[in-house]
């Protein structure tokens, strides 16, 4: 990475981690684990690293305050990569990761995932990371799907589901 400011000897890394509801992100071990990992690597790589996180966050979309803040300051040049243990940790969308990975590309920094190891910079890295987000996509329809028909079958059974009356 030639990115990195003026002011930093080493390329600065934005370790993204993320975990979908809060329970897991007071009870769960999923934070530290991710955290461990993208610190581990970024020592490997000789990057200095700030972790960003959302706990309690689903990655149907982008929209999410400590992601949408990483992404600002990549596009700003104050940090030079997106890392992350896996794809699904940052989208489960194709389109938003085409996009995320579009918008990398325009705005001079990388995408760089540890599980499977890859980094958007190579483009077989970004042939994988596309068929990636296929997969996490058609993994959290199947998680609605089954999500609805569960709910369908409580509703038939007589029970209330949903927010108390």
């Amino acid at each position: 990475m030639t990115r990195h400011s003026k002011n930093r000897t080493r390329p600065l890394a934005l370790a993204y981690v993320r975990v979908s509801t809060t329970e897991q992100a007071t009870d769960g071990a999923s934070l530290d684990v991710q955290r461990a990992s993208l610190t581990a690597e970024a020592e490997r790589r000789g990057w200095d690293l700030e972790l960003v996180a959302d706990e309690g966050f689903s990655a149907k979309d982008l929209k999410r305050p400590g992601l949408t803040q990483a992404l600002d300051r990549l596009d700003n040049g104050a940090a030079d990569a997106l890392i992350a243990v896996r794809l699904d940790r940052v989208s489960r969308s194709v389109s938003d990761f085409a996009g995320l990975l579009t918008r990398a590309k325009r705005k001079g920094w990388r995408v760089v995932l540890l599980s499977p190891n890859l980094d958007t910079e190579d483009p077989a890295g970004k042939f994988t990371a596309h068929v990636l987000a296929a997969a996490a996509e058609y993994e959290r329809d199947l998680i609605g799907a089954r999500t609805r028909e569960g709910m369908a079958q409580r509703r038939a059974e007589g029970v209330h589901v949903g927010r108390p009356r």
